[in-house]
């Protein structure tokens, strides 16, 4: 009881430049920056997945040690984003990809998505790896 006297009371900061919700400062350069470039400029390796799918956890590690290591070495994985998408709460990709799960997919910079041949989530990260490869390597190199 004595040491909570002397403890600082939690405040709270309140400031009256910012009771106006519709008041918003100037986006800065950065901000503007980051705003324009939402559209992405690499492909995206997409991996649906359930909860509680053993399966697509041993897959999405993999991935993401295999991607990890394309940081370090020169790769067509180097330059990918990863997405890892929960079937259950969109109940269309529930009803397409249900008892399919782990589904690997390739979306290009517009957009377009291709879903990719099943990978055993059994196979080694090197295979998995060689297998990813050729399916990025044409928008790794444009000619």
């Amino acid at each position: 009881m004595l040491v909570s006297r002397f403890l600082p009371k939690p405040t709270t900061f309140q400031s009256t430049r910012f009771k106006d919700p519709q008041r918003r400062l100037p986006a800065t350069r950065i901000q503007v920056a980051c705003l324009a470039s939402t559209k992405p400029q690499f492909p995206t390796l997409v991996l649906y997945t359930k909860p509680g799918c053993p399966l697509c956890t041993r897959l999405e590690e993999k991935i993401q040690a295999l991607l990890d290591r394309a940081q370090f070495l020169p790769s067509p994985l180097t330059s990918v984003n990863f997405e890892v998408v929960d079937i259950s709460s969109d109940e269309q990709l529930l009803g397409r990809y249900e008892m399919r799960v782990p589904v690997v997919g390739r979306r290009d910079q517009a957009g377009k998505e291709e879903i990719l041949p099943q990978f055993s989530p059994r196979m080694t990260a090197e295979r998995l790896g060689t297998k990813l490869e050729p399916f990025f390597e044409e928008q790794a190199n444009p000619q």
